[in-house]
């Protein structure tokens, strides 16, 4: 099992997300931009899949993130998650490794979301 960056404007919705991603077992790691993430990708070689607000603050977002590693050799998966359900056709042009997830989330669905996300990493395409 690989690990988990949350890319996650919101510092309150980041520290419970990384708390209970580390609570089930997995290596979690927090990114407050797409910058950051673009940093701990680096940092932390290990990551499958990324768990990415859809809008984050300053016009960022998860899916520009998204865009930015599209043609990189980074071969996870992606897990957009937003409170607003407009959100979800923002990402209707999402990568095909990835899926959306809606906030509030809770414990079995983010499980399910990770289990599901691991199955599209790029590296079973081959």
């Amino acid at each position: 099992m690989g690990a988990v960056l949350v890319v996650e404007d919101e510092a309150v919705v980041l520290e419970a997300t990384i708390a209970l991603l580390r609570a089930l077992g997995h290596v979690a790691h927090p990114a407050r931009s797409g910058d950051d993430a673009m940093k701990a990708l680096i940092k932390h070689p290990g990551i499958d899949v990324i768990l990415a607000d859809v809008t984050l603050g300053d016009g960022d977002s998860g899916v520009l993130l998204a865009r930015r590693l599209a043609h990189s050799a980074w071969p996870g998966a992606f897990i957009f998650v937003s409170g607003d359900m407009e959100a979800s056709i923002q990402t209707s042009d999402r990568p095909p490794h990835s899926l959306f997830l809606s906030k509030p989330y809770g414990r079995r669905d983010l499980l399910r979301a990770l289990e599901s996300a691991r199955k599209l990493t790029r590296n079973t395409d081959s």
